[in-house]
């Protein structure tokens, strides 16, 4: 190596050594927020941080104004084990919403107005230990929502308003066979299903078909579909 390319490699490593000190240097604590090395807890924030430091593994927005989460939202926060969002705005949480974040194992999306859930929200969250989406606006949970997190062992669904028809047959059958331990769910409707649990339910034979109208199963679960054995 010439003396001209050894002093090139000491600029490159010297110039890798700046910016990285400087990233840390540049970085402030969001406004409304409080940081530590490894934590920012935000109260009452409008938005998700964009940039944060890359040793940042904990990260909490409360009493906030997000109002969905979409694809990617918090893949440049790549340690994040423990990701809290209660008490926001939140009506909907789409596809890969948590794509690049491989280490996380705690999620609390509670108290939201979550109505709508894609069926590859949770993709990728293989880590993922606890989950809670309790205390939102649920009536249904798309087929296999699940299916990706082979570590979960604690999941929470209360204060939700399940309906115990047709379309949760799935969820029916997923909360028999999970090895986590689930909260209880129970049915909000049909009106005369109301209050029972929906791990305590039959599962009906045959499959699904939605027909529009209102039909009875032997376990008194079904509306606006039926079973088709």
């Amino acid at each position: 190596m010439t003396s001209s390319q050894q002093w090139l490699l000491v600029c490159f490593s010297l110039l890798c050594i700046y910016a990285a000190v400087e990233s840390k240097r540049i970085f402030k604590c969001p406004s409304g927020c409080t940081c530590t090395k490894e934590t920012i807890i935000c109260v009452g924030t409008l938005q998700i941080p964009r940039t944060v430091p890359s040793e940042i593994n904990s990260l909490s927005l409360v009493n906030g104004s997000i109002s969905e989460i979409t694809e990617g939202m918090f893949s440049l926060m790549p340690s994040l084990q423990l990701l809290l969002l209660n008490a926001n705005s939140l009506t909907t949480i789409k596809d890969d919403a948590f794509s690049g974040l491989p280490h996380l194992e705690y999620l609390f999306i509670e108290g939201n107005k979550i109505e709508t859930i894609t069926k590859y929200a949770f993709r990728g969250l293989r880590d993922l230990t606890h989950l809670s989406l309790a205390n939102n606006k649920m009536r249904f949970l798309p087929r296999d929502l699940f299916f990706d997190l082979d570590s979960l062992l604690e999941l929470d669904l209360r204060g939700n308003s399940f309906q115990c028809i047709c379309e949760n047959k799935w969820l029916m059958m997923w909360l028999k066979n999970t090895n986590a331990t689930v909260s209880d769910v129970f049915c909000a409707g049909p009106s005369d299903m109301k209050g029972k649990r929906l791990n305590d339910l039959p599962i009906p034979p045959g499959e699904c078909i939605s027909t529009g109208k209102i039909t009875q199963m032997p376990s008194k679960v079904i509306m606006n579909s039926h079973w088709h054995s």
